[in-house]
């Protein structure tokens, strides 16, 4: 049986999905769990639609109540404000307007940092994306949130 793939990348940025850490450059970029997870969660589906509902199942519990579009903005703005992307002009996350969010790069996933995994899956990235896939760390905050 294959071990999951932990390790993501665009440009110069990798996540290791286990330890919840996120580098750029090799860097660290200091970014709190509900934002990592969402962001674990955009990557996951690089190039797809991902719902309020699906991020809503993936950051809280089923029984927890909360404001949760409240919740996602928040987070939302946390993980924008790290990556240095901006809702207007979108390099990373685009908002889809009552529908969700869609991440805009390619991503490799791999076993180890700085391997590529052979077969890994990567992002079919929409005409608008394809001009950021090639930023690298340009705008990434280091000093985190």
């Amino acid at each position: 049986m294959s071990q999951p793939l932990r390790w993501a990348r665009f440009g110069a940025v990798e996540l290791d999905a286990t330890a919840g850490e996120l580098y750029a450059s090799g860097r660290r970029i200091r970014l709190q769990n509900q934002p990592f997870q969402l962001l674990v969660l955009l990557l996951e589906h690089a190039g797809e639609v991902v719902t309020q509902d699906a991020i809503r199942s993936k950051l809280w519990d089923s029984d927890t109540v909360v404001e949760f579009e409240l919740g996602i903005g928040t987070a939302m703005k946390k993980l924008r404000h790290a990556l240095g992307d901006d809702a207007t002009t979108p390099r990373f996350i685009e908002t889809l307007p009552r529908r969700g969010y869609r991440w805009l790069v390619p991503v490799t996933w791999a076993d180890a940092r700085g391997a590529v995994a052979a077969g890994a899956p990567r992002a079919s990235v929409p005409a608008a994306g394809r001009e950021s896939a090639a930023a690298e760390d340009g705008g990434l905050h280091r000093s985190g949130i």
